[in-house]
């Protein structure tokens, strides 16, 4: 009697480590695709770590707008700073150089929601982090209502 008792345990825990076993690996895999951030769909080499401390990097505050183009308001330079990252969407920002090539690019989404609870909204502000490149000249931010562009100012690399 206990062989069978002992056997039956044994399957029924066996059972219940696989069941675990299952939902934690699922749960794991979850994470995994929920912490994944997007990098530039166009980096540069090497592109930017958006994790890492880089000298120089540009300071960048733009309006977006849900029924117009965005407005670049205000660019700082910094002599060192983290890139944003943001989920991807069909919203860009660009760094350029002076033929208009893209030498970074963050795709990004904005969302017309504010406040608790969330309300929609006609704008949002945000601001971001781009690199400063060796050869950058324009920033240009891109949505589907348009875009906004605006000519960095040189400084001493």
């Amino acid at each position: 009697m206990k062989p069978l008792l002992t056997l039956r345990l044994e399957i029924i825990l066996g059972m219940v480590l696989a069941l675990t076993s299952a939902v934690m690996n699922t749960y794991a895999q979850q994470i995994a695709i929920s912490n994944s951030y997007p990098v530039a769909s166009t980096p540069i080499s090497p592109s930017p770590a958006p994790y890492k401390t880089l000298e120089g990097v540009w300071m960048v505050r733009v309006i977006f707008h849900q029924a117009s183009p965005p407005e670049i308001i205000k660019v700082k330079y910094l002599s060192a700073g983290r890139i944003s990252v943001f989920p991807a969407g069909d919203e860009k920002i660009q760094v350029l150089d002076s033929q208009g090539a893209i030498l970074y690019e963050q795709a990004l989404q904005i969302v017309f929601l504010a406040g608790d609870p969330p309300a929609p909204v006609n704008s949002r502000e945000m601001v971001m982090m781009v690199p400063h490149l060796e050869d950058d000249s324009q920033l240009r931010v891109l949505t589907t209502q348009g875009e906004a562009i605006y000519d960095l100012p040189d400084t001493k690399r």
